[in-house]
C-alpha cells in the first residue's frame, strides 16, 4: 500500500500529476483545477498523501496535500455508492470542515458537489453520522466556533466573493485567516480578503 510519496513533479495535467521518486514515476490523481491556494510547477519538490485503490482492471493512486484530507477520503469511501472520484471531489470542492459540519447538522444540501446528488448526500449523512465525530472531533469543534462568529456582513462578503468567481470554501478560509473585526463592513471584509487571496 502506498500512502505517501515525496519527490519531484515530472508532469502536470488538469486532474493528475506524475511524481518522480527513486527513479520511478507515480501517476497521482490530484484535481489541480480545484486547488486555487497552491501553484505547482514541473520540477518542484512535493509531498503527497496517497490512497491506492485496487480494482479488477485498474490500480490507481489518489492524492491529497494533508493527512486529514486523505483520512476524510477514506471515510467517504466507506459509504456504499461513493467512489474515489466522488470522494475526492467532495474533499477538494467543499473541504473536510464543511463535510463534518454538514453531517453533524444533518444538512444534505451542503454536501452536493459534482457526482453527489441529494439522495447520495442523505446516504452519506445516515451512514457516517455516528462515525464522523470520533474521527474528526477537533475539526468539527473548531469549525463550528468559526462559523458561529460570522455575522451578516461576513456572509454578504462571502456571497460577493463567490459572485466574483471565487470558490466559497476559499472565501471562507481567507476570511477565517484575515484580520477582520466584528465592526468591519461588508466592503472592508472584501478588501481585506482580496489582498490575501
Amino acid at each position: 500500500m502506498i500512502s505517501y510519496i515525496k519527490g519531484k513533479i515530472l508532469t502536470i495535467n488538469e486532474n493528475s500529476i506524475s511524481v518522480l521518486n527513486d527513479n520511478i514515476g507515480y501517476l497521482i490523481n490530484l484535481p489541480l483545477n480545484k486547488i486555487s491556494s497552491v501553484i505547482l510547477t514541473e520540477g518542484q519538490e512535493i509531498e503527497v498523501f496517497t490512497q491506492m485503490i485496487v480494482r479488477e482492471n485498474d490500480i490507481s493512486l489518489w492524492g491529497f496535500l494533508d493527512s486529514n484530507s486523505q483520512k476524510m477520503f477514506n471515510t467517504l469511501l466507506d459509504v456504499s455508492g461513493v467512489g474515489p472520484r466522488t470522494a475526492q471531489n467532495m474533499v477538494f470542492e467543499i473541504g473536510i470542515e464543511q463535510i463534518v459540519s454538514s453531517i453533524n447538522m444533518g444538512d444534505p444540501s451542503k454536501l452536493k458537489v459534482t457526482g453527489v446528488g441529494l439522495k447520495t448526500a442523505e446516504k452519506i449523512i445516515i451512514e457516517l453520522k455516528n462515525k464522523i465525530n470520533d474521527k474528526f472531533k477537533m475539526l468539527e469543534s473548531s469549525s463550528s466556533a468559526k462559523v458561529v462568529n460570522m455575522n451578516q456582513n461576513t456572509k454578504e462578503a462571502i456571497a460577493a466573493l463567490v459572485a466574483l468567481g471565487y470558490r466559497e470554501q476559499d472565501a471562507v478560509e481567507a476570511i477565517k485567516h484575515s484580520d477582520m473585526s466584528e465592526l468591519d463592513s461588508t466592503q472592508d471584509i472584501i478588501k481585506k480578503v482580496l489582498k490575501q487571496i
